[in-house]
């Protein structure tokens, strides 16, 4: 039984040092940064836009408020100035 673990541990040693099992590894981390880095691109991109599209949006409508008050502001000030005239 203590052999066959022995035996079981060299085999093992053999191929985690093994050429092809090194090799193996590196392309395995290789695509995991790989993909790593496309992930972030695109969750930065997306958080880029989104950022975008929400802050335009917002300024948008506090623009339109603000038009409509400078609007309602001036035709009162248009009534106003015809109610002079008129008397």
């Amino acid at each position: 039984m203590n052999k066959n673990k022995e035996i079981d541990k060299k085999e093992l040693n053999d191929f985690i040092s093994g050429d092809s099992f090194q090799r193996t590894l590196r392309k395995s981390r290789r695509k995991q940064l790989f993909l790593y880095i496309i992930i972030s691109i695109l969750t930065t991109c997306g958080v880029i836009f989104f950022t975008q599209v929400i802050g335009h949006h917002i300024i948008n409508n506090k623009i339109e408020q603000e038009v409509k008050k400078y609007i309602n502001a001036l035709l009162v000030m248009v009534k106003v100035r015809a109610l002079l005239i008129i008397i």
